[in-house]
């Protein structure tokens, strides 16, 4: 029998090509996610990682499956990642940050030694003024005559920043951190205080935090050896 065409109405039809039109966009569309979820997430990790590199000692694990979730005193999230090499805790990189930038949020990565000590800086995001508070924020080689030409090399090395390197090697005391300008020893730069007030506000949770929490941190983030019976 044969259909005529004419006669049929075009709502219908129409329906039905739209129909497996969208079938087959979500399969194909199914198909790709599932192709590049992996890649995806390997880049990631690998994204995390080299972070890592910059702030933290050698080590052979992932951090970033190592980790315990905290909340400091003033209810700011405090992620704390433990790096271990050879089944010991070798360095802890916490990730928090601060309301109190002069141009609002400022988020940062604090690496300490296993016992407490500050090991180094790297703010990871923020929106300081350019020339005044990006110099306490960013780290950047400085170009002299000698190596205005030189290509950069890749290392795993932070370059310096007076500013956030003042915190290297200091254990917490009872008193907190806080810029020369209001009474601390913390380097400060003049037009740029409230950065670095922020800085301070940054280090002074991490280490809080940790200090708070360190027995549970530990415990948590060094790797268990079984002992054969």
């Amino acid at each position: 029998m044969k259909i005529n065409l004419n006669k049929v109405s075009s709502t219908p039809v129409l329906g039905l090509v739209l129909a497996a039109f969208c079938a087959v966009s979500a399969i194909a569309m199914a198909y790709t996610a599932v192709k590049t979820e992996q890649p995806i997430r390997e880049k990631k990790i690998r994204a995390v990682q080299d972070a890592f590199k910059l702030v933290l000692p050698k080590f052979d694990n992932l951090p970033s499956e190592n980790v315990i979730k905290l909340t400091s005193s003033d209810n700011t999230d405090v992620t704390i990642y433990g790096a271990t090499k050879n089944e010991k805790l070798v360095g802890l990189a916490i990730t928090t940050s601060t309301n109190k930038g002069y141009s609002g949020k400022i988020e940062a990565i604090v690496s300490l030694h296993p016992d407490g000590r500050v090991r180094t800086i790297n703010i990871t995001k923020h929106g300081e003024t350019p020339g005044l508070g990006s110099n306490i924020c960013e780290r950047s080689e400085a170009k002299t005559i000698f190596n205005v030409f030189k290509k950069p090399e890749n290392t795993n090395k932070l370059p310096p920043n007076r500013y956030l390197d003042w915190y290297g090697d200091k254990m917490p005391t009872e008193i907190p951190w806080s810029v020369a300008k209001d009474g601390g020893e913390a380097e400060y730069m003049t037009g740029a205080t409230v950065t670095c007030r922020a800085v301070a506000d940054i280090v002074n949770r991490a280490t809080r935090t940790f200090q708070a929490n360190k027995e549970k941190v530990i415990s948590t983030l060094t790797p268990k050896i079984e002992v054969n019976k």
